[in-house]
């Protein structure tokens, strides 16, 4: 019996060299793929971490970019509120204009009255100009006299022949204010040095 036993025994002892040979190659297999994984895992992390840069810088710039478009509208708006401030002041002042200096303004105004044209006077006219001031330069205008004064601070305006003149203090402002915007921008907005 020796001889079987000698056999099983060798037969016992070359699974075992078989079984731990195959674990061997087994366990070289399994470091050789988990080596690979971990490669293509730091390839891919190593790449998603330049993406991840490149869109920080990206999103980054596209914030500056809107941020500073958002001043530039800000800045853009105080600077209109401001030139709206300066030609209000510009009306403001035509309107405080000593007497005798407004009324020969509104008197330069009439002298572009046609024949048949009605009258409309502003709010200060009327107070400012008596009853028969008012019916004399109509009469020298050759224009009719409407009785209401007109929804505006100052200034007339003329009607008739299918056309209204319109030299209200605030359209005047508006017209002055197509020309010299650009001036007075560059006065109140440039630097000093």
């Amino acid at each position: 019996m020796q001889g079987k036993e000698a056999i099983l025994s060798k037969i016992a002892d070359d699974g075992k060299k078989n079984a731990q040979a195959n674990l061997d190659e087994a366990q070289e297999e399994a470091d050789a793929i988990t080596a690979e994984a971990q490669r293509i895992c730091s390839e891919h992390e190593a790449a998603a971490r330049a993406e991840q840069e490149v869109l920080k810088a990206t999103i980054h710039a596209r914030a500056v970019t809107v941020a500073t478009l958002d001043a530039r509208k800000l800045a853009l708006a105080a600077k209109n509120t401001l030139l709206d401030a300066a030609f209000s002041r510009a009306a403001t002042l035509l309107l405080e204009l000593p007497e005798k200096t407004y009324k020969k303004l509104i008197l330069s105004m009439l002298s572009n009255a046609s024949e048949g044209d009605r009258l409309t006077l502003g709010n200060r006219e009327k107070k400012l100009f008596s009853t028969e001031e008012i019916s004399e330069l109509a009469k020298k205008s050759k224009v009719k006299l409407t009785e209401k004064s007109g929804a505006f601070s100052g200034g007339v305006l003329l009607s008739g022949g299918g056309i209204d003149k319109n030299m209200t203090i605030e359209c005047e402002i508006e017209l002055l204010r197509g020309g010299l915007e650009d001036k007075v921008a560059k006065l109140l907005f440039s630097e000093v040095k």
